[in-house]
């Protein structure tokens, strides 16, 4: 199921081959179904999306369907914003991010500055 045209949902068993199909960076959204501290988030990764395609796509993550997910990229709140590229991990963020702040996260993530989590 796809969200508009540049996010994907991803669960245990679609994230192997998703991210493999993609060829490129995912921004990966970890959610929960219940607070709305993650659908905000989802409204800025869709603002900010636009900006940064083809290079980056994004995929959601819920993270009652997709247990393995969470303990594979330590997710230990949401919302968690990962980014990745092929088997690594550029960069990942915890917490709510305004529109210019993941900008410049993603800007870093991409520009090869890896960082360490961001609370």
């Amino acid at each position: 199921m796809a969200e508009g045209n540049s996010i994907f949902w991803l669960t245990d068993n679609t994230f192997p081959s998703s991210v493999k199909e993609k060829n490129r960076a995912v921004l990966i959204l970890f959610e929960s179904r219940y607070p709305a501290a993650g659908r905000k988030m989802l409204n800025v990764i869709k603002s900010v999306l636009p900006r940064f395609q083809p290079e980056i796509v994004g995929g959601v993550c819920i993270i009652e369907e997709a247990p393995m997910l969470c303990r594979r990229f330590n997710v230990l709140g949401v919302p968690t914003v990962v980014a990745i590229s092929g088997d690594s991990v550029l960069g990942e963020s915890i917490g709510l991010r305004t529109e210019d702040e993941l900008v410049h996260l993603i800007e870093m993530w991409l520009s090869g500055q890896h960082l360490q989590k961001q609370n």
